[in-house]
């Protein structure tokens, strides 16, 4: 390696991303649910006592759709366009049997997530005996590339409950550093074992390093809120179904929008499939 090499790997590994706070302004919410009025009104007030140790309920205008507003995706997205909601509340399984489809979101879910500019709010199905939490003590925002995500993070910080924890979570997939292991082992001018344990450490230190960063920034904002990072080497699914029971998770926020594609970003339709009783925040 040259002097020049060496200089532009240090210049590099001394740059940092940092959190930069900007509050989540919610002014406006809008619920939807299939069912009739009456259930419509249930699941819009059990939405706000969901959020309400998060945000301020009240100044908060809220809408909402039932069952009978819409009957095709194109009718909803246009009923949604036209009032441009803060942020979308609904459940899985739109206008479909959920105990029939029971690993789908369904079409009405699958076109919001791509759509609509709001973030949605996604909860398991009223009909469903699983009865999700009253509050949103416990966040955990999710992702594959967590270092310099402002979005994930704020759209967390915002609701998670006064005095509650937001867990940063970034689990590197081991399967595919294996991979790259693999390649590098076959190099007899690479040290492997030192490839083996750098790579490691510099895959997991720019995550670390951005949470640390949050950290800094919430308790400068004096921010009621509790930070902790988890940062490792892993197996996603399996590793964050660990995390969720274990943490006793109120809430996962995680990307679904990928601007190079039309399906869900990375991994977050299997993780959508895998936490059917979890409610989710998809920004």
């Amino acid at each position: 390696m040259t002097q020049i090499d060496q200089f532009e790997s240090i210049f590099r590994s001394a740059s940092r991303s940092l959190f930069e706070y900007k509050s989540w302004d919610i002014q406006s919410v809008m619920t939807i649910c299939d069912g009739d009025q009456q259930t419509t009104r249930q699941f819009e007030a059990n939405v706000k006592s969901f959020l309400s140790n998060a945000v301020e309920i009240e100044p908060i205008q809220w809408s909402s759709l039932a069952g009978s507003d819409f009957s095709t995706v194109d009718q909803l997205v246009k009923k949604i366009e036209h009032l441009a909601p803060d942020m979308i509340c609904c459940h899985r399984n739109l206008h479909i049997p959920a105990s029939d489809h029971p690993f789908s979101l369904g079409v009405y879910v699958d076109v919001l997530t791509q759509v609509a500019k709001a973030p949605v709010l996604l909860l398991p199905d009223p009909e469903s005996e699983f009865q999700w939490h009253k509050e949103t003590h416990h966040v955990m925002a999710i992702t594959d590339h967590l270092d310099g995500d402002n979005s994930i993070v704020t759209a967390a910080l915002k609701l998670t409950a006064t005095d509650g924890k937001l867990y940063l979570t970034h689990i590197e997939d081991e399967r595919a550093f294996r991979r790259i292991i693999n390649v590098v082992e076959k190099i007899p001018e690479i040290d492997s074992d030192i490839a083996l344990k750098k790579i490691a450490e510099r895959l997991l230190l720019d995550p670390q390093n951005f949470i640390d960063s949050c950290q800094k920034e919430i308790e400068k904002q004096e921010i009621p809120v509790s930070v902790e990072a988890i940062v490792k080497l892993g197996h996603s699914i399996s590793d964050y179904g660990e995390l969720v029971d274990k943490l006793h998770i109120d809430l996962l926020v995680m990307h679904t929008r990928d601007d190079e594609q039309l399906a869900m970003h990375g991994l977050a339709y299997p993780l959508t499939i895998e936490f059917r009783q979890t409610p989710l925040l998809l920004i």
